[in-house]
């Protein structure tokens, strides 16, 4: 999925699409699979637009240690915004985008443990976002991109129920809000067996960004989806 932030979307972006469900068809599976890893992984910025990855694993390669080195500093620098943070939550007055920025924060930090394999840090670290996002809503964050990340991080740990009402509260506040569609469509398809409903949502996402960066992919998913349904 991608995250949504005001300074990104991720389901396909922080307002990010969801990619974590129980496929409802085997072929539907696959295809949503490589789609929403594509759009998750994309984003890392928030969504997105996904989440279950299946991690390969390799002998260890020279030209892997640059990139686990980067992996590292990328982890540290976000642990480091996440003290300072919740420093000022600690010992400043509610502040509503403080909490907000966390649960940015613990969505990216969420994203790089899983591409470095701690799954279980990226659920401890998604499931303290939506804490995050919850209070930051409750402190007057009235926010689609906000609403679309909460979304997601829901959908990624296993709540597919709370993340369409997080993306549905997104679109009460700004009903084009493309990928908030885009993940409602991910979600529907993956986790509740909604074929007919997920086309509806990833049509509409094409009709509010035709050129957008998962046109494509969502034109190929419609299709795929219409097909199995025919065949079916």
């Amino acid at each position: 999925m991608t995250r949504q932030t005001n300074r990104k979307n991720r389901p396909g972006t922080r307002d990010r699409s969801a990619t974590q469900g129980v496929t409802p068809h085997r072929l539907l599976g696959v295809a949503l699979g490589f789609f929403l890893l594509g759009i998750l992984l994309g984003w890392f910025g928030h969504a997105i637009v996904s989440n279950s990855r299946e991690v390969v694993r390799h002998e260890p390669q020279p030209a892997a240690a640059p990139q686990n080195s980067l992996m590292q500093e990328r982890l540290a620098q976000i642990e480091g915004h996440i003290a300072s943070l919740e420093a000022q939550v600690t010992s400043g007055p509610l502040d509503g985008g403080i909490l907000r920025d966390l649960g940015n924060m613990y969505y990216d930090l969420g994203e790089v443990r899983d591409r470095t394999g701690d799954h279980e840090g990226a659920h401890v670290a998604f499931d303290r976002a939506i804490d995050r996002y919850r209070a930051a809503a409750s402190a007057g964050v009235e926010s689609a991109d906000m609403f679309t990340d909460l979304g997601t991080m829901q959908f990624r740990s296993g709540q597919p129920t709370e993340a369409l009402a997080s993306y549905g509260r997104a679109l009460e506040i700004a009903p084009d809000h493309a990928n908030a569609w885009l993940n409602i469509g991910v979600v529907r398809a993956q986790a509740t067996g909604d074929a007919e409903g997920a086309v509806q949502a990833w049509r509409r996402y094409l009709e509010l960004a035709p050129d957008g960066p998962e046109a494509d992919r969502v034109r190929a998913m419609i299709r795929t989806v219409e097909r199995e349904t025919t065949d079916g």
